[in-house]
């Protein structure tokens, strides 16, 4: 689904995604230090240079800049709301499929991350394997057609839900094309199995796109 984004969105959604592996990891190394009992807190302050230290403040850089990317990804979506008029607004009717591929997600690559590598006791190791990892698995998503899923983004507040175009009352719209949207996670209920307004979101260049984000009724009032 990546295809059809702009670079930057595409980027910043990949990021954005990561927030909670970076965050995880982050926890249990503070946790593993509270469980030895021999863990002097003093020693937080000395011995800056060493491997457990740079790995934790370089994932802790990572943390801040995926909850950058996710900020910017919100920011993203505002500004195409705004621009809906210019980039033109499609009817589609959403089906009851959203946010696809999370339990997937949280199986094959979350899990792994905390129960297959030990970070406290190699942590640099444990620190290049996970960023290959991450590398490899951002090189499949932007050359697969499959929905990627977002954790971070749907607790945030914006899940995936898949729609089909519509004709409109003048009967233009290109019928039956998939479109992946994003849509606010509180409004669930709401926007699965209706008809719903959209906004392009992706790579106008791009003559395939397929990417959207639904308009609220307050939003096609503006």
């Amino acid at each position: 689904m990546f295809r059809s984004s702009r670079k930057d969105f595409r980027f910043s959604y990949y990021i954005s995604s990561l927030m909670i592996s970076y965050g995880l990891l982050i926890i249990y190394m503070l946790l593993s230090k509270l469980e030895d009992v021999e863990y002097n807190f003093s020693d937080l302050i000395v011995n800056w240079w060493s491997p457990n230290k740079i790995v934790f403040g370089i994932l802790l850089i990572l943390f801040l800049f995926s909850l950058f990317s996710l900020k910017k990804i919100q920011t993203i979506i505002l500004d195409n709301k705004n621009a809906a008029h210019t980039l033109g607004i499609y009817k589609i009717k959403v089906n009851e499929k959203y946010n696809q591929g999370f339990r997937d997600f949280i199986m094959s690559v979350l899990v792994p991350i905390i129960s297959s590598f030990s970070i406290t006791d190699h942590a640099v190791s444990t620190l290049v394997i996970l960023l290959l990892v991450q590398y490899v698995t951002y090189k499949f998503y932007v050359n697969s057609s499959d929905i990627f899923p977002n954790v971070s983004l749907a607790i945030w507040g914006y899940s995936i839900f898949i729609g089909i175009e519509q004709k409109d009352e003048f009967g233009r719209g290109n019928y039956g094309k998939t479109w992946y949207v994003l849509g606010k996670t509180n409004e669930i209920e709401n926007i699965i199995l209706s008809d719903q307004k959209m906004t392009p979101f992706g790579d106008p260049s791009y003559i395939n796109n397929n990417i959207g984000v639904i308009l609220e009724d307050t939003d096609n009032e503006n």
